[in-house]
């Protein structure tokens, strides 16, 4: 005689989800709460609500549009030059030869330093008065000043992050390629295809899902940049390279208006789950075609 047994699995997943509403919900709640109030640490009224009014002032704030705009062109360059190093650096592992799993091992290093550590040691690299990188580019008369020049600020702000990151897109278009089957390849090769006919045409077809998933991951993480570029630029010169997450801090600590932090922190939370939410469409589809 058999006996089944049903157990009560629901139970278990009680600490999780009490976990989830203290952390994740109430906050947000908070956050949301304080976007429609008037608040600010030394003023001489308390925090009262006000509407829409902190909403309104961003909108017709040049400073504020103005670090969404950088913030958006901080996003968008740095996944044109990831993900085309990622796949560039991907096709060159894609294959054995002697040292590769060193080498493999070797790029996995940047993701494990923290971006406040990542920051610190491009400044020592690129300091005006004391970095390398600028001594050696004065040899040949080019002038590098990341607190001066802007443009110099930015490509700084660009070639950190993606020293930094590029590793985890190469690994995931590695992962992908590995998994484009064989036969593929080798009929291709037998129909007389060279490697870029075989990379266009059966390769890359194969690494749309991934690529979207690597683009997903690293916007999300790009929106969400402060440690490195604080410590890089401080969002200069000037506020030249003040991103939104640079702008929250400071008006939440420096400034102390809770209210407008709380809802420039949702504006760029709006951001992210628009943005999101098209890749996200984009992924569904790939999947199911």
């Amino acid at each position: 005689m058999s006996e089944t047994r049903i157990y009560d699995g629901e139970k278990y997943l009680v600490p999780s989800v009490i976990a989830f509403i203290v952390f994740g919900i109430v906050p947000v709640v908070l956050v949301i709460r304080t976007s429609f109030m008037y608040w600010e640490a030394f003023a001489a009224t308390g925090p009262r609500f006000i509407g829409l009014d902190n909403f309104e002032q961003l909108m017709n704030s040049a400073q504020y549009m103005s670090a969404t705009g950088r913030t958006l062109l901080f996003v968008g360059v740095s996944l044109v030059i990831q993900m085309g190093l990622g796949l560039a650096i991907a096709l060159l592992l894609d294959r054995e030869f002697r040292g590769d799993s060193v080498v493999r091992t070797l790029l996995v290093l940047p993701l494990t330093i923290p971006p406040i550590s990542v920051g610190a040691n491009w400044l020592l690299l690129l300091r005006t008065d004391t970095g390398l990188v600028p001594k050696m580019l004065s040899n040949f008369g080019i002038t590098f000043q990341i607190g001066e020049n802007t443009l110099d600020a930015w490509v700084a702000i660009f070639l950190m992050d993606a020293w930094h990151w590029t590793p985890l897109i190469a690994l995931i278009f590695l992962a992908g390629l590995t998994s484009v089957p064989p036969s593929l390849i080798e009929s291709a090769r037998i129909d007389g295809a060279n490697r870029w006919e075989i990379f266009w045409h059966v390769q890359l077809p194969q690494l749309k899902t991934v690529g979207v998933v690597a683009l997903l991951i690293r916007m999300m993480d790009l929106f969400r940049s402060f440690d490195d570029v604080w410590m890089l630029t401080s969002g200069g010169p000037g506020e030249d390279t003040m991103l939104l997450n640079l702008e929250i801090v400071r008006i939440m600590t420096q400034q102390t208006r809770y209210g407008i932090g709380a809802a420039l922190s949702l504006f760029a939370l709006y951001l992210i789950i628009i943005l999101s939410w098209g890749l996200v469409n984009m992924l569904h589809r790939e999947v199911l075609e």
